[in-house]
């Protein structure tokens, strides 16, 4: 079991760790931490990784919180790749 920053045991738990990309300002986008209904995820970051801790009562919630993260890692890098126009 696994007890969240809100005191909640959850059963399952994940994390996943990324390599940060270079000039990228994750604190952008991410919040320290999101909290669901059956689910939430904690942010920390390193000066080379950023990590992702997921816990949640049941595998259900575990696969939608890590898919709706996911998500958002996949657009935040392709508008990272995206080259900008200077004005």
């Amino acid at each position: 079991m696994y007890r969240n920053e809100l005191g909640a045991m959850h059963r399952y738990y994940a994390v996943l760790k990324l390599e940060r990309i270079k000039g990228l300002d994750y604190k952008k986008f991410f919040d320290k931490k999101y909290s669901y209904k059956r689910s939430s995820i904690r942010i920390k970051s390193t000066s080379s990784k950023i990590v992702f801790e997921i816990s949640a009562e049941d595998p259900t919630a575990l696969r939608a919180s890590i898919n709706s993260l996911l998500g958002d890692i996949q657009v935040i890098e392709a508008v990272s790749k995206t080259p900008h126009r200077k004005s």
